[in-house]
């Protein structure tokens, strides 16, 4: 079995490498996420590297690479599948990357850190982007204090970074709530800010809708990223069965070949014991063993069980 992992795409375009912008604003994602995923994604596929060749690529040590790449199966930017043959043996594993247009989400940018010494207000089409999709603390759902920016003959009215992260919220969940009761959105960035300004201009706070909307949104998260980690579990688990049955054949070829190194007489002497222990505990494995000699799989599996409890 060959060491690494096999990097595989999926969604590439033309064996081109370029990268969707929602990738590098995708803020569920640290940057040192997105950028170890722009590096997989560069890498020629069929190429082979594990966490020692990342430490290598990095200042960053195996922990850290470690908890990258954890972030990215996370959001389901990757995945890691064993590589089986025809016979069904364990051939290896391979690291899957997803294309970013299947499951990034492009953040809005004015939900970032603005400090007091902006001087330029973010352009409105950016203002009107909003496909931040996180969960968070309990929203405030008060109304928050504001500031105006002035800048290129038009004011734009924001709220503190607090505020704008659960209106973004709320907008997530009340979008998702439309489409769950079977709305169709043509116009994404414009339904959006129709959402926000409506949520905006609520004197009061949010509705009781909008807050109902953003606990079962929140709810459904939860309820993905349990799925998703039980998902992971799963494929965990049949990874050490599999390995497990490797090292199961690799040791019982040791025993056979072991086996094989003894003398005619003595070999003649264990086959004759086995065979009476087959005759005495399972008469459809001796039905075999007289037919089939050790030719049967099912026969030479307990055969290798049979001269491991010998040499005990």
């Amino acid at each position: 079995m060959s060491s690494g992992f096999e990097i595989r795409r999926e969604g590439e375009i033309n064996y081109s490498k370029p990268l969707a912008r929602a990738l590098m604003r995708d803020r569920r994602l640290s940057f040192g996420a997105r950028g170890l995923f722009a590096f997989l994604w560069d890498l020629p596929g069929g190429w082979r590297t594990n966490s020692t060749h990342l430490v290598s690529m990095s200042p960053q040590g195996r922990d850290a690479i470690r908890t990258l790449l954890k972030e990215l199966e996370r959001v389901g930017a990757m995945r890691d599948e064993p590589i089986q043959e025809v016979s069904g043996r364990l051939a290896g594993r391979r690291w899957v990357l997803v294309g970013p247009e299947k499951w990034a989400i492009e953040s809005q940018l004015a939900s970032h850190k603005y400090s007091e010494t902006v001087t330029e207000v973010p352009p409105k089409e950016v203002l009107a982007e909003n496909r931040v999709s996180r969960s968070s603390v309990t929203p405030k759902l008060g109304k928050p204090d504001t500031k105006v920016y002035q800048g290129k003959g038009f004011a734009t009215q924001t709220t503190t970074n607090q505020a704008v992260e659960d209106i973004d919220e709320l907008v997530e969940a009340a979008v998702w709530a439309f489409r769950k009761a079977g709305g169709a959105i043509k116009n994404e960035v414009g339904f959006r800010h129709k959402v926000r300004t409506r949520i905006q201009s609520c004197t009061s706070g949010a509705s009781a809708d909008d807050v109902r909307s953003l606990l079962a949104w929140q709810a459904d998260r939860a309820a993905a990223v349990e799925r998703t980690r039980a998902q992971q579990a799963a494929r965990d688990q049949q990874t050490e069965r599999e390995l497990l049955t490797a090292v199961n054949f690799a040791e019982q070829e040791k025993r056979i070949a072991t086996f094989n190194l003894l003398d005619h007489f003595r070999r003649e002497a264990i086959t004759r014991k086995f065979s009476e222990h087959l005759l005495a505990t399972n008469s459809v494995l001796h039905g075999f063993f007289r037919r089939n000699g050790l030719d049967s799989k099912m026969v030479l599996a307990e055969f290798s069980k049979f001269i491991s409890n010998l040499d005990q």
